[in-house]
């Protein structure tokens, strides 16, 4: 493994587990910070170079490297914007930008693995179940499985994260980035984070707009407002979801449509159930505030159950 020295790159991003650096003109720097293990740094790169090699438009991991801060990954540069500040920048392209995020999902979504040491998305999901055990009654666990288990079963290549944050432009041309949640399944867990964006981060950030001032500086508060630089208000995400639905399903309309919409909203529910894995990060007010709004909802539409279509998935 060789060794660089980053002291004197540009910074061009700070993240959670990682910061960027602009290595030349063609190459940036991911350096991780020292509480990630080396298994997990090499098992980004494993999943980057999966993913190159099934054809997916994705920058290119070259090389893990040592360097004075930590250990790196270098990756093709991409020079542009994220899909979620080309939005913002430009709203007249709404629906242009929710078709070509549709496409581009879709053609993650059509590489099909049939042998794969990935994690299976059912699999995850139930497991983050096990971080909820003292929020959640025994009956509770059960229902959730149960509607977990009715997934038909799907070997489709999953991002894990496949948010408009997660994809770059560059000229026009979409590249999906930070891979190391992949997993094996089928779409329908995926597509609740387009869902996500495209309905229900609205939602929530409105939610905060109404919130009395005093509760805005409160954990709740704080964590909502994190939602203001994604926000796009009623109009506008509809655009983006009418768009990425074309983008992805191509023309259903009616009750086809309405099932489909309602079918993410379950498992988006059942998401929000099993945010006790937040807890650690925001604490338990907001914890209580994301389960409580996913099984009030499941609550209220327990008799619509017999919606549940998984057809087009």
């Amino acid at each position: 493994m060789r060794t660089i020295d980053v002291g004197q790159l540009n910074m061009i991003g700070k993240g959670v587990t990682a910061t960027v650096y602009l290595l030349d003109e063609k190459h940036i720097v991911k350096i991780f910070r020292d509480v990630i293990p080396m298994k997990e740094i090499q098992y980004e790169y494993d999943c980057a170079k999966l993913v190159e090699r099934m054809g997916i438009q994705t920058p290119c991991a070259r090389e893990i490297v040592n360097s004075d801060q930590g250990i790196g990954i270098i990756y093709d540069r991409v020079k542009g914007n994220t899909l979620s500040d080309e939005m913002q920048k430009d709203k007249s392209k709404l629906y242009e930008y929710g078709v070509q995020y549709g496409h581009i999902v879709k053609s993650l979504h059509e590489r099909k693995l049939e042998e794969s040491n990935l994690p299976s998305a059912k699999d995850t999901m139930k497991n983050v179940l096990k971080g909820c055990v003292d929020c959640l009654t025994d009956q509770e666990i059960k229902e959730i499985e149960r509607l977990i288990d009715l997934v038909p079963f799907k070997n489709s290549l999953l991002h894990g994260d496949i948010a408009p944050v997660n994809i770059m432009v560059e000229d026009g041309q979409l590249y999906i980035i930070d891979v190391p949640m992949i997993m094996v399944g089928n779409p329908l867990f995926d597509l609740l984070q387009p869902y996500s964006f495209c309905v229900q981060t609205r939602n929530l950030y409105e939610y905060y707009l109404d919130m009395p001032e005093d509760e805005k500086m409160g954990p709740v508060g704080k964590y909502l407002a994190r939602f203001q630089g994604r926000y796009l208000n009623k109009e506008e995400s509809q655009k983006v979801w009418d768009g990425f639905v074309k983008g992805y399903f191509g023309d259903i309309q009616g009750e086809k449509r309405k099932n489909l919409e309602f079918t993410l909203r379950v498992y988006y529910a059942l998401r929000q159930i099993g945010s006790a894995m937040m807890r650690s990060k925001f604490g338990d007010e907001v914890v209580d505030f994301c389960q409580n709004r996913g099984k009030n909802w499941i609550r209220e539409h327990k008799d619509q159950m017999d919606r549940l279509d998984y057809s087009l998935f």
